[in-house]
């Protein structure tokens, strides 16, 4: 019998968006925070518009696996997020509306 690798659950790598203000959105890396240590940590985090980049956070270790991007509600579509997991690589949430 061969042993089966340890993957990492989905809950902490699929960006989770929430509207925090007027025009703000916050996007967090997971539902259960995923760790931001120095040998695993989340590169970056990109916010999307109906398949477009608005735009790029790159992230360290230490900081929060966490960052929030300023829109105009009254100008989205569908939104989508992407990650990327130095380990395990790039995960994305899936596309839709958040309303304004």
């Amino acid at each position: 019998m061969t042993e089966q690798p340890l993957v990492e659950p989905a809950e902490k790598h699929i960006p989770v968006l929430e509207k925090i203000s007027a025009n703000r959105i916050l996007v967090k890396v997971g539902a259960v925070l995923h760790p931001m240590l120095a040998e695993h940590w989340i590169q970056w985090i990109e916010l999307y518009n109906n398949g477009e980049l608005v735009e790029h956070k790159d992230l360290n270790p230490g900081d929060k696996p966490q960052a929030e991007f300023e829109v105009e509600f009254e100008s989205l579509g569908q939104l989508m997020a992407k990650e990327h997991c130095n380990l395990h690589g790039t995960w994305q949430s899936d596309m839709g509306k958040i309303d304004g």
